[in-house]
């Protein structure tokens, strides 16, 4: 009788962990596609690249170093053969305090050039948003996400193939 109940203590255990892996799966690719979706409209194709999505807001010095370390990685890596992305990296960036004339202003005087401005964050579902960035495979399968400024180029470089 022991032995039953601690089958079913597992068994339920399993259940549990499999459905809210599931639901985690499903909230990823829903930002994946929804990502992709925006990218696409704007004109830009995605197709067999890795997709980056940066979150900052102009009062956070440490974000806005993330985003030009992404910058960085897209300027160097857009066009390269990488696991997951043979054709390159899309690199997107979301403002928490949405896209207006100042965010424009700090975006461009921090030096991003690379990195694609996503003003309609309304789009978007807020829990969907990383606290800082995430970086996906073609696949839509999280590669990495919350990377520091100084983490980014590294770990975008071990995804080279040769």
């Amino acid at each position: 009788m022991k032995v039953k109940a601690v089958n079913d203590m597992k068994k339920l255990l399993l259940a549990i962990l499999c459905t809210a892996g599931f639901l985690g799966l499903k909230a990823q690719n829903s930002l994946y596609n929804k990502l992709t979706e925006m990218i696409n409209e704007k004109g830009i194709a995605t197709n067999n690249k890795l997709i980056g999505v940066t979150v900052w807001s102009i009062n956070n010095k440490e974000e806005r170093n993330n985003n030009l370390a992404f910058d960085k990685a897209m300027r160097v890596y857009e066009f390269a053969k990488l696991k997951g992305g043979e054709k390159g990296l899309v690199m997107v960036s979301v403002c928490r305090n949405g896209w207006n004339g100042e965010t424009t202003i700090v975006f461009n005087k921090d030096g991003n050039t690379k990195l694609i401005p996503l003003d309609n964050t309304n789009a978007i579902e807020p829990e969907l948003l990383p606290t800082s960035n995430l970086l996906f495979d073609c696949q839509g399968n999280m590669l990495y996400n919350n990377l520091k400024a100084d983490e980014v180029f590294t770990a975008i470089h071990k995804l080279i193939t040769r």
